[in-house]
């Protein structure tokens, strides 16, 4: 990477995901880029009274998820319990920095006893959780993450700081630590508006989250999130991170491409890239505007052009019921929405529209256009019917 694409927030998608309980932040890089030792440092600067590094590729599942040893119970029969290595022990009494080195070498086994274990650490503990990996095609014995292991972390790239190399080399390789954002104690009450904001989408793009309806079908947006590619993808754990890590990146006025690699991390690049297109397309029209004579423009999708109706329709009863003028540019609104190929989308919301209508109020009579042929339609459809 070059010096000019270079973010100025260099690692801190994977530093703020390391302290907001979405599970272990895992940085991927090429061999030789310093991820253990930097985070070894840094865990020192930070106060961490212990840093605990494990290599995955000599582990066995029971050093993740305990070893099974006899003993007698408390009415003097046998029975079996967990014991746990000491160190993921302590994680849970004091401050303490984990670190699962060289992930995908370990196998699938062992790496879903120690993403369980540590899993359970980042939430109940606090201790950082955190892990490095090279990329399966350049790691010794390495292998693509499975997807039980990928969904239950924020996987994101180690990025390599040119600039701080560079100086380190000219000072006697004396190479200065980089300043990393430590979130505040009240993070969480942004949780308030990450989670509406990300409900929002999902209900409107219920294939982006996805549940069982969709795995299987034939679309092709799904089957592409949901690759066995070792990258990470969307799911209703992933989607409860990824409001953490808004909330969290928020907290430290994080940039909006930090933003983007954190939620990338955790829910994948297609989910991001339509959750990013969604708000863009939200943001774009104010429904006040709207009531006060600005003309409709609808973009996107279906579901994108159903979200802006649904905006208006909800702003109009908010503010404006029973004023008979903005109902009557409310209907004029969903005209244009109808002339621009909105038509399903109009003819859904019609009804509710006329639930909305002042009381005695009779609308002005509409003989040619959209609410006119829906009318019409609506006639035909009572006569079919008796």
């Amino acid at each position: 990477m070059s010096s000019s694409e270079l973010r100025p927030q260099i690692n801190w998608p994977f530093w703020i995901a390391v302290q907001c309980d979405c599970g272990p932040a895992i940085g991927v890089s090429l061999p030789g880029y310093g991820k253990t030792s930097m985070v070894e440092q840094l865990a020192k600067r930070v106060g961490a009274e212990e840093f605990n590094s494990f290599e995955t590729g000599g582990l066995l599942p029971e050093d993740g998820g305990g070893y099974t040893v006899r003993i007698q119970d408390e009415y003097g029969e046998q029975a079996v319990e967990k014991v746990f290595d000491i160190r993921l022990k302590s994680a849970y009494r004091k401050f303490t920095v984990l670190f699962l080195d060289e992930l995908n070498q370990g196998s699938p086994a062992t790496q879903a006893a120690f993403q369980q274990r540590l899993l359970d650490v980042s939430k109940n503990s606090p201790s950082w959780v955190c892990g490095a990996m090279n990329p399966p095609e350049v790691a010794t014995m390495g292998r693509v993450l499975p997807p039980a292991v990928v969904n239950r972390c924020c996987i994101v790239d180690w990025e390599y700081d040119e600039g701080t190399f560079f100086d380190g080399l000219e000072n006697n390789c004396q190479f200065e630590l980089p300043e990393i954002p430590l979130i505040p104690e009240d993070w969480k009450d942004g949780l308030k508006y990450a989670g509406p904001r990300i409900a929002r989408f999902l209900k409107c793009n219920p294939r982006y989250l996805p549940t069982d309806q969709y795995i299987g079908t034939s679309d092709p947006e799904v089957d592409n999130m949901l690759k066995d590619d070792g990258t990470p993808f969307p799911s209703p754990r992933s989607w409860e991170f990824a409001v953490h890590a808004i909330a969290a990146a928020q907290s430290v006025n994080a940039n909006e491409g930090t933003v983007k690699k954190l939620i990338e991390g955790i829910v994948g690049e297609i989910a991001y890239e339509k959750l990013n297109e969604f708000e863009s397309l939200t943001e774009a029209q104010d429904p006040e505007e709207l009531l006060n004579g600005t003309d409709l423009v609808l973009k996107g999708a279906h579901d994108q052009q159903h979200l802006q109706l649904y905006r208006l329709m909800l702003h109009f009863e908010n503010n404006y019921r029973g004023v008979s003028d903005k109902f009557e540019r409310l209907l004029d609104l969903l005209e244009q929405a109808y002339s621009q190929g909105a038509s399903e989308e109009v003819v859904a919301f019609y009804n509710q529209t006329m639930k909305l209508k002042p009381y005695s109020y009779v609308p002005r009579i509409r003989d040619t256009g959209p609410i006119a042929e829906i009318e019409a339609m609506i006639y035909r459809c009572r006569s079919t019917s008796k």
